[in-house]
């Protein structure tokens, strides 16, 4: 208790986005995609459907039990939650920078909290961390993996490379469209790997890791390719433009228990 204490009052900033968000948080469904999110949440769906975003729908199936009376607002807290991380994940990196550059005028904490202020007041990461979408997830994932690539190339540390990797090759069961983020992660590692005595165990240890972080998704791309067979589980997980299989549509009779809201596009 004695490390949290000490770890928030040097860090009071941590604690605003989590507030901010959970404050703002819409309390209803809000739009069509949410409610097939909601849905889909609620059935545990799990797949590689390139519209099911399974670190998302894991979280809100835990949410589900928050003593809160309306459903749609448990499932917007999921965002709340990871769009409060991606704010946080972007203090520590702005931090890092501070640190890195040997700025004398003060220990960064301030000129860090304030950057990262903007990024959770922007449009597009405050309005995503207000409904259940898979966007605040997102960013999580990229601004955490910045800052240890940032810590990694101040520190020359290699375990910050070797979570990076893991967390750029996790971030894909979330969203296919992650893949950039395993691309940023590789070329950083790789330009730093080039100039060390051992570059190719370096490079197969991070690749490693980066792989440990993706299983869970190649572990249910193996599952659904044997459910539909090769082709159609390909095209469902690369969206390869023909007619998906198994469309991520919510039932009628959750949408209507949903507060009685009116979804539009449902």
């Amino acid at each position: 208790m004695n490390v949290l204490a000490r770890f928030f009052k040097r860090h009071p900033f941590v604690l605003v986005p989590f507030v901010f968000y959970a404050l703002t948080c819409s309390p209803t469904v809000g739009s069509g995609a949410p409610a097939m999110h909601i849905d889909s949440a609620m059935r545990g769906v799990i797949s590689t459907h390139v519209d099911s975003h399974n670190i998302m729908l894991m979280t809100g199936w835990l949410f589900k039990y928050l003593p809160i009376p309306e459903l749609a607002a448990r499932m917007n807290l999921v965002s709340a939650f990871y769009g409060a991380l991606a704010v946080v994940g972007l203090y520590f990196a702005l931090l890092c920078l501070s640190r890195g550059r040997g700025d004398r005028r003060g220990d960064g904490r301030w000129e860090s909290a304030w950057g990262a202020s903007l990024l959770m007041v922007s449009h597009s990461v405050w309005w995503h961390s207000t409904i259940f979408e898979s966007y605040a997830i997102n960013a999580a994932f990229t601004t955490w993996a910045l800052y240890l690539m940032l810590e990694f190339e101040y520190s020359s540390r290699i375990g910050f490379l070797y979570a990076a990797s893991f967390l750029a090759g996790l971030s894909v069961f979330n969203h296919i469209s992650m893949g950039m983020l395993c691309v940023g992660v590789g070329i950083g590692g790789l330009s730093f790997i080039a100039r060390q005595p051992r570059p190719v165990m370096l490079t197969l240890k991070s690749l490693g890791f980066a792989l440990a972080g993706l299983s869970p998704w190649m572990g249910v791309l193996i599952r659904d390719c044997s459910r539909l067979g090769l082709g159609n589980g390909l095209n469902e997980a690369f969206d390869l433009g023909h007619e998906p299989l198994t469309p991520n549509e919510p039932t009628l009779d959750l949408v209507q228990a949903l507060d009685d809201v009116e979804v539009v596009g449902v």
